[in-house]
């Protein structure tokens, strides 16, 4: 079988399998087009929450990488979170950007990239409420949908969005996590 064969089949055994005690219905979509791969599942588990994920992948040498992905996770509260990876810019972005004119501009530059960087990570978590939940709400905007801060985090995998969702909302049944290998991604400091 194929990296992308391999990986997409240990996602179908963990949601359609391994987690049935939990998970009602888990559908996904992929694409194993080279110049275009991804997953994407709509997994709805057994006390109507949902997690929504897709993952856009490339694979070279057989490894596969991640180049954008989404991970959120919706309660029936209206409580959600979200786990982002950006797509990173493109060569030619890149090459743009480096052909800014430089001092004034340059500084300008720097200090919008700095405030860029820290409004919205490559590496983000929003955490809040569904606009459809929060009629008390509306005075905490930040708290809607994926209007609030993007906090910073590190890459996370979706072994570690299951495990995450397990331990909050599935404490009695913790032995599911037994039932598969979580890959923790390591801090890095």
């Amino acid at each position: 079988m194929s990296a992308f064969g391999d990986y997409y089949s240990n996602q179908k055994g963990i949601f359609r399998s391994k987690l049935s005690e939990i998970v009602k219905s888990a559908k996904d979509e992929i694409s194993n087009d080279p110049k275009n791969l991804f997953i994407n599942w709509i997994v709805v588990f057994k006390d109507e929450s949902i997690l929504e994920t897709f993952e856009y992948l490339e694979i070279n040498n057989n490894e596969i990488k991640k180049t954008n992905y989404g991970y959120e996770y919706k309660r029936n509260s209206g409580y959600f979170f979200f786990y982002e990876m950006e797509k990173e810019k493109s060569s030619a972005d890149k090459a743009d950007t480096a052909k800014l004119a430089k001092g004034i501009d340059e500084m300008k530059k720097e200090k919008s990239s700095l405030s860029d960087k820290l409004k919205k990570p490559q590496y983000h978590l929003h955490v809040g409420v569904k606009k459809e939940y929060s009629s008390h709400i509306q005075k905490v905007p930040e708290l809607l949908d994926h209007n609030g801060p993007h906090y910073k985090v590190s890459p996370i995998t979706i072994d570690e969005i299951i495990g995450i969702i397990i331990v909050n909302f599935y404490d009695t049944k913790i032995n599911l996590l037994d039932r598969f290998k979580i890959n923790i991604t390591p801090n890095v400091v």
